[in-house]
C-alpha cells in the first residue's frame, strides 16, 4: 500500500534487549539453588520435619527438582511430559526411591518455574 504523508518525517531507533521468556530461556536461569533455599527449608519444615529425617535427607530432592526446572531440555515442558525421564535419572543417580522423593522434587520443579 502507498501512502502520502504531509508532515515532518521522524526517525526513531529502538534497541530491544531480551530478558528472556518461557520459549527462549530456562526457568530459574540466573537464579542459583541458594536463591530458593529459604523456601525449600520452609517447605521441609511444614512437610517433612516430623518424619524423622533432617533437611539434608531431603535436600537432594529439592536440588534435583531445581536442576530439572533449570534444564533447557525441559523448557516449555510440563511435569507429565518429563516425569518418566526424571524418574529414570533419579533412580540411576540417587539413593532413595522415586516414590519417597517425587513430591519434593515436583515441589521444587514448580517453585523454580514460578508455579508456587
Amino acid at each position: 500500500r502507498t501512502e502520502t504523508v504531509r508532515d515532518a518525517a521522524r526517525h526513531t531507533e529502538v534497541e530491544v534487549e531480551s530478558i528472556g521468556s518461557e520459549g527462549t530461556r530456562a526457568y530459574g536461569e540466573g537464579l542459583s539453588f541458594d536463591a530458593f533455599d529459604t523456601d525449600f527449608r520452609s517447605h521441609y519444615q511444614t512437610t517433612h520435619a516430623d518424619r524423622g529425617h533432617a533437611y539434608e535427607h531431603w535436600a537432594p530432592a529439592y536440588r534435583y527438582g531445581y536442576e530439572l526446572a533449570s534444564d533447557r531440555r525441559y523448557t516449555g515442558s510440563d511435569w507429565t511430559a518429563i516425569e518418566s525421564d526424571a524418574r529414570q535419572r533419579w533412580e540411576e543417580r540417587h539413593q532413595g526411591t522415586w516414590e519417597e522423593f517425587k513430591d519434593t522434587i515436583r515441589y521444587a520443579w514448580d517453585k523454580v518455574r514460578g508455579r508456587r
